[in-house]
């Protein structure tokens, strides 16, 4: 899926992470790692003499996309071969990748580079194109009530956190002595931090308010 793609969904872009997060753990899909969707290079400084110097991914890119660019030299402009993953991985030999095609193509881009036989160029830049395997239908079973109901527990758990974060810098007590009642062994409960610096021992000193934009300045 392309970022293109959300945006007809009317998903923004500070949405798309969590919108895949939540069909994932819902189990309706397996979601790939996010690459550039296109990619442009330019000839290197060594040509293909010999195929068994590439694995089957590169040499079937650099046959079916990128030499035949390259032959298209123009006598006013350096040869240039571009290209979308997308397209690439609907045939064989990146099909068969699945969810993981999008990055093999960028692993065979790499491969070709090592090899000098193509420089990628840096000029230009794209957005990111995420693979998305759909392993389920979401329309049945009660899917969407179930992601309705996941989603607003994960909002009351971030409303929970947030508001425990803003009472831990609101309290003018030891920053040490809390950390340790809150992540500490038992025995270091209530304990007294000996020799503390934190801006609840020493007033006077670098406040935690200060850098917390939730937090007003006192």
């Amino acid at each position: 899926m392309h970022v293109a793609d959300f945006r007809a969904a009317c998903v923004g872009s500070k949405q798309v992470r969590h919108v895949l997060a939540a069909l994932q753990r819902l189990g309706a899909s397996r979601a790939g790692r996010a690459v550039p969707c296109r990619v442009a290079v330019r000839p290197g400084k060594n040509t293909l003499d010999n195929d068994e110097d590439l694995s089957e991914d590169a040499l079937s890119l650099w046959r079916g996309h990128i030499a035949p660019q390259f032959r298209r030299r123009s006598a006013h402009s350096v040869p240039m071969a571009r290209f979308d993953v997308r397209a690439v991985c609907g045939a064989v030999p990146f099909l068969y990748h699945g969810t993981a095609g999008p990055a093999a193509v960028h692993q065979a881009v790499d491969d070709m580079r090592h090899e000098g036989l193509l420089v990628v160029d840096t000029n230009e830049t794209f957005s990111n194109v995420t693979p998305l395997d759909i392993v389920a239908d979401i329309e049945q079973d009660g899917w969407p009530k179930r992601l309705v109901d996941m989603l607003r527990a994960d909002v009351q758990a971030d409303l929970d956190s947030l508001l425990d974060t803003h009472s831990f810098l609101q309290s003018s007590s030891c920053i040490n002595q809390q950390l340790a009642s809150r992540f500490g062994a038992e025995s270091e409960v209530g304990l007294p931090c000996s020799n503390c610096l934190c801006s609840g021992c020493v007033p006077d000193g670098p406040s935690l308010r200060a850098r917390c934009p939730i937090l007003p300045e006192v």
